[in-house]
C-alpha cells in the first residue's frame, strides 16, 4: 500500500503497474483509506470531556432499575453531552414530543430506556438502566453508555466516510468510461480506486485541520492530478496500441509491463541529445 500511496503522489503512471491486484486488496485499501478519513472526528470526539452526570447535577437517579428525576435541580434542558452528543434526561410523565430536540443526533434517557433520535426521528432504543443488567447507579449506566456511543459512532464514521469514498470512486470512473472497449470496468475501478488515494489523504487532512474550504477545494484540484495523468497515460497507450494494431480488449493494461510506463525522461534526454 506504500507503494501505491508513493505513485499516487509522485508517479500516477505507476500505478498500472497495481491493475492485477486481487479484488479484496482493492475493498481493503478502500477500507484503509475510510478509516483514515475518520480519525479526524474521532480525534475530534475523544478531545471532548464528558459532562458529569450524577444526581447532583442532573436530578436523576437510578431506583428499582428505573431512573427517577425529582431533584430539586432537574431541569429538562439542562446541557449534558457524551462523546458530544447531547443527552437529555425525561421524567415519566413527558413525552420526547414535548422538547424541542435541535440537535442532528440526540440520546433521551427515560425510565429504563436510552432512546436514539436523528432530529425528531427516533432511531432505536436500548433497556440500559432495566434489572437485565444489574447495575448499581445511574453513573454505572452512563459509563455503559459511553462506550456503547463511542463504539457506535466510530462505526457510523467509518460506514459513512466508505460509502463516500466509493462514490467518488464511482463518480471518478466517469472520465475513463470512453476506454470500456479497450479496458475492462473491473481494471478501470481498480485502477480509479488507487488513483484517488490524494483525494482520501485530503479528506483525512482536512478532518484533522479543519482548514479553510477555499484551502480545500484549490487542494482537491491538486490531488485530482492523479487522475488527470492517469487518464493521459492510458489515452496514449490506447493510441498507440490502435497504430500498432494492438487494438484487443484489455491490451492496455492487461500486457503491460513494468518498462512501458516508465518515466519517459530517458527518451527525451536522448532526442535533445540528437
Amino acid at each position: 500500500m506504500f507503494k501505491i500511496l508513493q505513485d499516487s503522489l509522485f508517479n500516477p503512471k505507476g500505478l498500472i503497474k497495481q491493475v492485477n491486484r486481487s479484488g479484496w486488496f482493492v475493498f481493503l485499501h478502500i477500507m484503509v483509506m475510510a478509516i483514515f478519513m475518520s480519525i479526524g472526528p474521532f480525534v475530534a470526539r475523544a478531545s471532548q470531556e464528558d459532562s458529569l452526570m450524577n444526581y447532583e447535577t442532573t436530578g436523576c437517579r437510578l431506583e428499582d432499575s428505573v431512573i427517577v428525576c425529582d431533584g430539586e435541580n432537574y431541569d429538562v434542558e439542562n446541557l449534558f453531552y457524551i462523546q458530544g452528543i447531547r443527552v437529555y434526561f425525561l421524567q415519566q410523565d413527558i413525552s420526547a414530543d414535548d422538547i424541542q430536540i435541535q440537535e442532528q443526533i440526540s440520546v433521551v434517557i427515560q425510565g429504563t430506556t436510552v432512546k436514539m433520535y436523528l432530529g425528531k426521528v427516533q432511531m432505536g432504543d436500548l433497556k440500559v438502566f432495566s434489572s437485565n443488567y444489574e447495575l448499581a447507579s445511574m453513573e454505572e449506566g452512563i459509563d455503559t453508555l459511553g462506550t456503547a456511543l463511542l463504539v457506535t459512532t466510530i462505526f457510523s464514521d467509518i460506514l459513512g466516510n466508505l460509502l463516500l469514498i466509493i462514490m467518488i470512486i464511482f463518480i471518478s470512473t466517469l472520465m475513463f468510461l470512453r476506454y470500456k472497449k479497450e479496458i475492462n470496468f473491473k481494471k478501470i475501478f481498480k485502477l480509479v480506486t488507487f488513483a484517488v488515494t490524494p483525494v482520501a489523504l485530503l479528506i483525512t487532512f482536512f478532518n484533522l485541520l479543519a482548514f479553510d474550504s477555499i484551502i480545500f477545494f484549490i487542494l482537491t484540484i491538486i490531488a485530482y492530478r492523479t487522475l488527470f495523468i492517469l487518464n493521459k497515460e492510458l489515452y496514449l497507450q490506447i493510441i498507440l496500441r490502435k497504430i500498432n494494431g494492438q487494438a484487443k480488449k484489455d491490451d492496455v493494461v492487461g500486457t503491460y509491463k513494468g518498462e512501458d510506463f516508465e518515466d519517459d525522461k530517458s527518451s527525451e534526454e536522448e532526442d535533445d541529445e540528437q
